[in-house]
């Protein structure tokens, strides 16, 4: 009888170890680094991947129109590419609209960008303490950005 139940808890431990194994490998998989790229699109126009997340930004020669940062990492990615890349600061820094999964990552550019965005959008990001820059410029309608005669 203790031959069966040993043989019994065996199975079970075996079970029970591929089922961790099974689980681990998703939580693995989350671990690891967003797939993260640039993309020539045409012109001064590049596009910016991030995980399943894209975005585009123009470089001038007098910097950089970016637009949200999605979150710090991918925002600290992106800033150093674009120093490398294009030898460029990030001038301006255009929030499409208030959501944590656009606009978090903002502070990484403080040190260069104008934060823009939607007053709606400020409102929201300064009453719910969203984890990112405050725009510091907001338009109701529309607005032009100009850097090296390029409009955004």
């Amino acid at each position: 009888m203790g031959e069966r139940q040993d043989g019994a808890q065996a199975v079970s431990l075996g079970v029970l170890g591929t089922v961790l194994l099974l689980m681990a490998v998703p939580w693995a998989q989350s671990q690891q680094a967003p797939a993260r790229e640039i993309t020539k699109i045409a012109g001064e126009v590049y596009r910016f991947r991030n995980a399943n997340h894209y975005s585009v930004f123009a470089v001038t020669p007098a910097g950089v129109f970016a637009p949200d940062p999605i979150n710090a990492d991918a925002a600290r990615w992106l800033k150093a590419e674009i120093a490398q890349r294009f030898k460029q600061p990030v001038r301006y820094l255009v929030y499409s609209h208030d959501h944590a999964d656009h606009i978090s990552g903002g502070e990484v550019f403080a040190d260069t960008a104008i934060v823009v965005a939607h007053e709606n959008a400020r409102t929201t990001i300064i009453g719910e303490k969203r984890p990112t820059a405050v725009p510091q410029v907001t338009f109701s309608d529309r607005m032009a950005l100009e850097l090296s005669g390029t409009v955004a």
